[in-house]
């Protein structure tokens, strides 16, 4: 008999001798005549046809109920379209997959696409970002506590593990947005996170072992906070990450049409910000004012303030109160009831071109906030048209025109045909008064109405 052979034999002994003895029947083991006459048994003809199939078929497949399986679904009634599957694979992210897919639908109808997804990447740089953090600030919080205690255990189990819930994922979502999947797609590394995880835990784990010390030897506050700062820009640097954000490099007002600039991170940024904080970029809106602008062409400064309640923004007669706004403005067309205007603006305040016209009489068409709503168009009758500004790179002077959207023109079409902006049964006279009788101007010095913040 051969070593190995002696081996087997001598396991086996040991396995027969250590294993649990089955008890007959007394100890509540399978009588011997149970089993004899369950051997005497034969199956019957449905038993023995159920035997046959479930030894010969997926047992799945066969016990699926055709009767349900094409009934009528009374739990969904309405059915969204989704776009195309997603796959976490292997990956603990099925909260932020889900939580994305509730999203997805939304835009996708509301930009017609046939398919769209976020980048759950993107999110998953961010997400262990925290997490890292969150590790890092534990392991300072609770540098008093024995390294057996049971909540610190916890911490230290897992510092960076792929686990969530909606709360977080809304949370994540409002800090860092979201982009388009196709900016930062899937990788290796984000469909397969476990060795990931692993190898950047142990080095997190490390820094987390050096700020526990640093807080239990006496080191400050301010020396262990920045000390912890380095290594989040040091685990930043790991993860090897670029940053695909889109930055909006000014804003026009809610409810706006036209053009908008925006910049991804990086060194584009900080001179676009600059050229428009300085007032150098062409900025061009059309703009249809209630009632009869006078003159033709003309020139508007004024101090605008926020009120401290409502937000809204007013025109305030002191350049103490108020920052300096000024605009230009030519007619280009005359309506009935309203006027087409084409504003150039000298400096970029919030909600400049809809305060300045209604503190003078003349509200834009629309504007709920600062004149009155129309029927004949659904948001303020404002379009950014003109944007000029110069290249961050090598000054190339650029220029971007948009014509105004199918609302915009369908709104001119209305005005033309004499349409009145406030709807049948209101009057909307040259001096742009608007409902309740109370001119625009009168709604701008009462800011308690329907105290909202407008963008």
């Amino acid at each position: 008999m051969t070593h190995s052979y002696r081996f087997l034999f001598r396991l086996g002994m040991i396995l027969a001798v250590t294993a649990p003895t089955i008890p007959a029947a007394a100890g509540g083991g399978i009588p011997q005549d149970l089993i004899d006459r369950w051997s005497e048994t034969s199956l019957t003809g449905p038993e023995k046809a159920v035997a046959d199939i479930v030894a010969n078929q997926n047992i799945t497949d066969v016990a699926l109920n055709r009767e349900r399986y094409i009934a009528h679904d009374s739990y969904v009634n309405y059915k969204i379209k989704t776009g195309d599957i997603t796959n976490q694979k292997s990956s603990g992210r099925c909260w932020m997959f889900s939580g994305l897919n509730v999203l997805r639908p939304q835009v996708i109808k509301k930009y017609k696409l046939k398919n769209f997804e976020f980048s759950q990447n993107y999110l998953l740089f961010w997400d262990k970002m925290e997490k890292i953090n969150q590790f890092l600030q534990y392991m300072i919080d609770f540098a008093d506590r024995p390294l057996d205690d049971r909540e610190l255990e916890i911490v230290i189990d897992d510092p960076m593990g792929d686990g969530g819930w909606w709360t977080y994922l809304t949370d994540l979502i409002r800090k860092y947005g979201l982009v388009p999947k196709g900016v930062m797609p899937e990788s290796q590394n984000s469909s397969s996170t476990g060795t990931m995880n692993s190898l950047i835990g142990l080095k997190i784990k490390e820094m987390g072992v050096q700020l526990r010390e640093m807080a239990r030897s006496g080191s400050s506050a301010t020396t262990v906070e920045k000390q912890k700062e380095e290594m989040l820009t040091e685990a930043y640097r790991m993860r090897g990450f670029h940053d695909p954000r889109v930055l909006a490099v000014h804003r026009i007002d809610r409810f706006t049409s036209g053009l908008v600039v925006v910049s991804r991170a990086g060194p584009a940024f900080a001179p676009l910000r600059a050229q428009f904080a300085a007032g150098t970029p062409e900025r061009v809106y059309l703009a249809v004012a209630e009632g009869r602008v006078e003159p033709d062409r003309g020139r508007l400064v004024q101090y605008l303030a926020e009120h401290p309640e409502s937000l809204k923004v007013h025109a305030v007669g002191e350049a103490r109160k108020g920052r300096r706004a000024a605009c230009s403005y030519r007619v280009i067309e005359r309506f009935p009831r309203a006027s087409l205007l084409e504003v150039r603006l000298e400096t970029g305040r919030r909600n400049q071109i809809r305060v300045q016209l209604a503190a003078e009489g003349h509200a834009l068409v629309g504007d709920a906030s600062y004149g009155r709503r129309s029927p004949l168009i659904g948001r303020t009758a404002l379009h950014a048209s003109r944007l000029a500004f110069d290249h961050p790179r090598h000054g190339q002077r650029l220029t971007f025109e948009a014509p105004p959207p199918a609302d915009f023109n369908r709104l001119l079409a209305a005005l033309r045909r004499g349409a009145d902006p406030a709807g049948e049964g209101r009057s909307a006279t040259a001096s742009g008064r608007t409902e309740r009788g109370r001119s625009a101007r009168d709604r701008i010095s009462h800011p308690r109405e329907r105290a909202r913040r407008c963008r």
